[in-house]
């Protein structure tokens, strides 16, 4: 895919696959950019939600994530003041591989529990880093959503393709190419059938989302208009005896989520994990909980520093 190195902001659209040279104007709609796209699909969704969607549908905040989910540290590597990623020099790895943290950490909850990872729900899945690593782990079958059509284009481009190119912002008006992939790191049984993305609203899911033998929902909670809608219909997401891996900074914004649908975080409900343990515990056994951090990459020499909090639950039978 080519994207034309004239600009003025490092903003592009993604436009389809050709030998052809193409260039579009960031205002305009593009070849991908509305119902003539061959991955978006279709949902009804809530106003709330069509909201929160159109946050993320913006090309800058698609790179951001991207570098996100696909950070190489051979290319990150600094090489003195003009490198394209100085904070890979002084931040941990694993702040610089969120995805594949989250992935590792439901892939190794669910190995201590005895729980095969036959059928995996990945909510909120933004590009798809998680979801593809879980199958590299040994998912069986991955189902990746999110409300964004742009983040399931790019996942689903990047599953046909196994690499993405997109802009990285260096500073100023500045932006250099790079490249997400699937091929660095991953074994000969990879296999990228195995991975399916559909856009959906985590507030709306089709009945047919259901009996799952595991769930990851990474920095989602605190960015739904109606959270408590979503903790509630974990129960039925994954069968009995599933695992769930819930990940969130607890970053409670008007702007996401109003202040009265808040899970904690006020002087009243208190500090929200507790107060989020609290409404699960009915149906779930409360396994334990970790640390993980992230990086959000602004530029070359800023980036977002945030360490979330991993719950980990088990859905309990019948008879407990």
């Amino acid at each position: 895919m080519l994207i034309s190195n004239e600009f003025v902001l490092p903003r592009f659209r993604l436009v389809e696959p050709s030998e052809v040279l193409r260039t579009v104007c960031m205002d305009s709609r593009g070849p991908y950019a509305g119902e003539s796209s061959p991955y978006r699909a279709f949902v009804s969704v809530s106003e709330e939600s069509s909201k929160s969607a159109e946050k993320y549908d913006d090309q800058s905040v698609l790179n951001q994530y991207l570098a996100m989910h696909y950070f190489d540290f051979e290319e990150g590597q600094s090489g003195g003041n003009d490198g394209v990623a100085l904070f890979a020099d002084f931040l941990p790895k694993s702040a610089l591989q969120f995805p594949l943290e989250c992935a590792r950490l439901l892939s190794e909850t669910c190995l201590e529990n005895n729980v095969e990872l036959d059928n995996v729900l990945d909510v909120g899945c933004a590009v798809g880093g998680s979801s593809f690593e879980l199958i590299r782990l040994g998912a069986k079958k991955v189902t990746g959503i999110d409300i964004s059509s742009q983040f399931i284009d790019a996942a689903k481009y990047l599953k046909e393709h196994r690499k993405l190119e997109y802009m990285y912002k260096v500073e100023g008006n500045i932006a250099e190419s790079r490249v997400a992939r699937l091929d660095t790191g991953y074994s000969p049984r990879f296999s990228v059938e195995n991975v399916h993305f559909e856009v959906e609203d985590a507030l709306n899911l089709p009945p047919v989302y259901c009996n799952f033998d595991a769930l990851l929902a990474a920095n989602l909670v605190c960015r739904l208009p109606r959270p408590e809608i979503f903790v509630a219909r974990l129960k039925t997401l994954v069968r009995e005896g599933g695992i769930v891996v819930l990940v969130s900074p607890y970053s409670w914004l008007p702007q996401h989520c109003p202040p009265e649908n808040w899970i904690g975080g006020t002087g009243s409900a208190g500090r929200s994990w507790r107060a989020l343990k609290a409404m699960l515990e009915k149906d779930f056994v409360y396994i334990g909980d970790e640390n993980i951090p992230f990086a959000i990459p602004e530029h070359s020499r800023k980036s977002e520093f945030v360490v979330s909090h991993a719950m980990k639950l088990r859905r309990k039978h019948d008879h407990e």
